[in-house]
């Protein structure tokens, strides 16, 4: 199962609208169309990674918070991560209670 779907099954118990996008490019497309309250991205995408996707959606969207997954969990992935503009990262493959309690934390920063 691939992360997306895996996100997908575990927010399903929730009232929340789901928006999916299948790489970085798409992702820029359906936040400048949608403006999400919050965003969980993989670093490992086709065409337009993580990396280059993730301050390119701070600038779309300065406030929202961005959840970042990734398998990689060396200092230096998670500190680029962070100084990128992430509100937390989240080390793959996540469980649903800690899929649930970022996706509680996010809905808390954006209420403040």
């Amino acid at each position: 199962m691939t992360a997306r779907h895996f996100l997908k099954n575990c927010l399903a118990e929730r009232d929340v609208q789901l928006l999916e996008a299948k790489n970085g490019q798409e992702a820029l497309e359906v936040f400048a169309a949608e403006n999400p309250d919050l965003v969980f991205l993989d670093i490992t995408m086709p065409v337009m990674d993580g990396f280059e996707a993730l301050p390119r959606l701070k600038e779309l969207g300065p406030r929202t918070p961005i959840v970042v997954l990734t398998a990689d969990v060396q200092s230096k992935t998670v500190e680029r991560i962070m100084d990128l503009g992430a509100f937390l990262f989240l080390k793959k493959p996540p469980r649903k209670p800690v899929i649930l309690d970022a996706l509680d934390k996010c809905l808390e920063a954006n209420a403040q």
